[in-house]
């Protein structure tokens, strides 16, 4: 009788150490499959072309008058108009800055999209710090006459606004002026989801940055 217990326990046991093994290699595998598509998840924004934003570094933007009366809540018509004709005048003389500096700016532009396929196939932006300095020093003359006009229109449009109003323009303003070039905004995207996933992945193993407007 004793035999005969020993023999159906020691075969439970044999049973119970195969189910263990098969749990623990499966679970080896498919964390494996996991770690080779998160590899693989960032290889592909590693290959993402690097951009520079030429225009944002001119500060070539233009104004939407509709928005930025609705950003304001300008309700008297007057003064919407007065303003509306000050963004209009304010584009007018964007536009002709980028005329007047069109070969400056293509040569810019030039330069930027030589150095995002660089990037791309150099797989890093290693270089791309030093051309964005470059392309800054180009286009400081266009931003230094932009900038004129920007100082003109905010002293035009204190005129017209109250407290409340022109402090929510120039915030507005401010943000529409940071420059943050393509490559830098995707890099933090990227960061932000490859700390998001070694944080859950982390988790599993243990429980089981001035242009302007518009």
């Amino acid at each position: 009788m004793m035999k005969t217990m020993k023999r159906i326990l020691s075969g439970l046991f044999f049973v119970m150490l195969l189910s263990f093994n098969h749990t623990a290699i499966a679970q080896m595998r498919g964390g494996g499959r996991m770690d080779q598509s998160r590899s693989g998840h960032g290889n592909v924004h590693s290959q993402q072309k690097m951009r520079i934003n030429v225009r944002k570094m001119a500060a070539l933007h233009l104004y939407d008058e509709h928005k930025v009366l609705k950003k304001l809540r300008v309700k008297n018509k007057e003064k919407a108009r007065q303003i509306s004709a000050l963004l209009q005048d304010y584009n007018r003389a964007v536009r002709n800055i980028e005329l007047k500096y069109h070969d400056r700016i293509r040569e810019a532009k030039r330069m930027a999209k030589e150095a995002g396929s660089n990037s791309y196939q150099a797989g890093n932006d290693t270089g791309m710090q030093l051309v964005r300095k470059q392309i800054r020093l180009k286009l400081a003359p266009v931003r230094k006459e932009v900038m004129v006009h920007q100082q003109e229109l905010n002293r035009k449009m204190k005129q017209l606004l109250n407290k409340k109003q022109y402090k929510k323009w120039l915030k507005y303003q401010r943000k529409k002026n940071r420059i943050r070039s393509q490559n830098q905004t995707q890099l933090h995207s990227r960061n932000n989801r490859s700390g998001h996933g070694s944080r859950k992945g982390g988790g599993m193993r243990g429980g089981g940055g001035r242009g302007m407007y518009r």
